[in-house]
Protein backbone atom coordinates (compact mmCIF):
# COMPACT_ATOMS: atom_id res chain seq x y z
CA UNK A 1 0.00 0.00 0.00
CA UNK A 2 1.29 3.09 -0.86
CA UNK A 3 2.31 5.74 1.68
CA UNK A 4 -0.47 8.55 2.70
CA UNK A 5 1.64 11.05 1.24
CA UNK A 6 1.99 9.74 -2.31
CA UNK A 7 -2.01 9.62 -1.82
CA UNK A 8 -2.94 13.00 -0.94
CA UNK A 9 -2.38 16.09 -3.69
CA UNK A 10 -2.00 18.60 -1.02
CA UNK A 11 0.10 18.77 1.88
CA UNK A 12 -1.87 18.67 5.09
CA UNK A 13 -5.13 17.11 3.81
CA UNK A 14 -4.11 14.17 5.69
CA UNK A 15 -2.51 14.88 8.68
CA UNK A 16 -1.51 11.68 9.89
CA UNK A 17 -2.18 8.48 8.98
CA UNK A 18 -0.35 5.96 10.89
CA UNK A 19 0.75 2.30 9.90
CA UNK A 20 -1.86 0.01 11.47
CA UNK A 21 0.34 -2.17 12.86
CA UNK A 22 2.61 0.25 14.78
CA UNK A 23 -0.23 1.47 16.84
CA UNK A 24 -4.13 -0.11 15.69
CA UNK A 25 -5.53 3.27 15.24
CA UNK A 26 -5.88 5.43 12.21
CA UNK A 27 -6.47 9.24 12.66
CA UNK A 28 -7.74 10.69 9.44
CA UNK A 29 -7.94 14.39 9.59
CA UNK A 30 -9.60 17.16 7.39
CA UNK A 31 -12.01 17.14 5.18
CA UNK A 32 -11.37 15.47 1.44
CA UNK A 33 -13.86 18.34 0.74
CA UNK A 34 -11.26 20.45 -1.30
CA UNK A 35 -9.43 17.30 -3.19
CA UNK A 36 -10.53 16.31 -6.99
CA UNK A 37 -12.94 13.27 -7.42
CA UNK A 38 -10.10 10.82 -7.89
CA UNK A 39 -8.37 12.06 -5.35
CA UNK A 40 -11.16 11.86 -2.68
CA UNK A 41 -11.97 8.06 -4.37
CA UNK A 42 -8.54 7.38 -3.69
CA UNK A 43 -8.25 8.63 0.09
CA UNK A 44 -11.72 6.56 0.65
CA UNK A 45 -10.36 3.50 -0.60
CA UNK A 46 -7.69 3.91 1.67
CA UNK A 47 -9.48 4.15 4.99
CA UNK A 48 -11.66 1.34 3.64
CA UNK A 49 -8.49 -0.97 3.02
CA UNK A 50 -7.05 0.17 6.27
CA UNK A 51 -10.47 -0.54 8.24
CA UNK A 52 -10.68 -3.64 6.43
CA UNK A 53 -7.43 -4.93 8.36
CA UNK A 54 -9.20 -4.61 11.32
CA UNK A 55 -7.85 -1.21 12.48
CA UNK A 56 -10.07 1.43 13.94
CA UNK A 57 -10.76 4.64 12.22
CA UNK A 58 -11.33 7.89 13.68
CA UNK A 59 -12.74 10.38 10.69
CA UNK A 60 -12.93 13.81 11.41
CA UNK A 61 -15.28 15.39 9.35
CA UNK A 62 -18.35 17.89 8.89
CA UNK A 63 -19.80 15.70 5.63
CA UNK A 64 -22.14 13.66 6.29
CA UNK A 65 -22.08 11.79 2.79
CA UNK A 66 -18.66 11.17 3.98
CA UNK A 67 -19.40 9.50 7.59
CA UNK A 68 -22.17 7.61 6.35
CA UNK A 69 -19.76 6.16 3.71
CA UNK A 70 -17.00 5.25 5.65
CA UNK A 71 -18.18 4.81 9.49
CA UNK A 72 -19.64 2.28 11.39
CA UNK A 73 -20.63 4.19 14.07
CA UNK A 74 -21.21 8.21 14.24
CA UNK A 75 -20.14 10.07 17.50
CA UNK A 76 -21.84 13.69 17.21
CA UNK A 77 -20.08 16.41 18.82
CA UNK A 78 -21.93 19.84 19.83
CA UNK A 79 -19.70 22.53 21.66
CA UNK A 80 -16.91 20.09 22.67
CA UNK A 81 -19.58 17.37 24.15
CA UNK A 82 -20.78 14.06 22.96
CA UNK A 83 -24.71 14.17 21.93
CA UNK A 84 -25.11 11.02 20.70
CA UNK A 85 -23.24 7.58 19.17
CA UNK A 86 -24.87 5.21 16.88
CA UNK A 87 -24.81 4.16 13.37
CA UNK A 88 -26.73 6.64 10.85
CA UNK A 89 -29.46 5.05 10.46
CA UNK A 90 -30.00 4.92 13.84
CA UNK A 91 -29.93 8.53 14.50
CA UNK A 92 -31.55 9.20 12.12
CA UNK A 93 -34.45 7.13 12.96
CA UNK A 94 -34.03 8.16 16.33
CA UNK A 95 -34.65 11.85 15.03
CA UNK A 96 -37.24 11.54 12.75
CA UNK A 97 -35.08 12.10 10.15
CA UNK A 98 -34.34 10.66 6.70
CA UNK A 99 -30.68 11.04 6.47
CA UNK A 100 -27.67 11.94 8.67
CA UNK A 101 -27.48 15.39 8.43
CA UNK A 102 -31.15 16.02 9.04
CA UNK A 103 -30.32 13.51 12.04
CA UNK A 104 -27.21 16.23 13.42
CA UNK A 105 -28.96 19.28 12.72
CA UNK A 106 -32.00 17.86 14.65
CA UNK A 107 -29.60 16.75 17.66
CA UNK A 108 -27.39 20.34 17.77
CA UNK A 109 -31.07 22.37 17.56
CA UNK A 110 -29.74 23.69 14.54
CA UNK A 111 -32.39 22.02 12.12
Amino acid sequence: MPAASELAPEPGRIHRLVDAKSSGLVDHCGSVAGLDPAARRTTWELVRAIRARGTTVVLVTHLMPEAEQLCDRIAVLDRGRLIALDTAAALARAQGATCLEDAVLALTGRG
